[in-house]
């Protein structure tokens, strides 16, 4: 059982809560539209948004040649293996 001085705390602090959750997520949502609405509009944001995303669509593009890249050649290092291994006293 708890001591009756930290269920006093218990219960106050629970009792606070909901006001507290209510009032939180009314803060959220008002600080959530006025930076969209400022984001959005903000030509400087769009800006930088549209030079992200063609950075961001770039980099992603050559990370995708270079997979490719890698496997081609894993590919072409697993066949020269695999020969070796079928025929390991033949030099090619």
């Amino acid at each position: 059982m708890l001591p009756a001085h930290s269920y006093h705390l218990h219960a106050h602090r629970s009792s606070r809560r909901p006001t507290q959750s209510f009032f939180q997520r009314v803060m959220h949502y008002v600080i959530n539209e006025v930076l969209v609405d400022t984001l959005a509009n903000s030509k400087t944001f769009q800006r930088f948004a549209v030079r992200s995303n063609a950075y961001f669509s770039d980099v992603s593009k050559k990370g995708l040649d270079h997979k490719e890249g890698i496997a081609d050649k894993s590919g072409e290092f697993l066949r020269a293996l695999r020969e070796e291994l079928r025929n390991p006293g033949s030099k090619t």
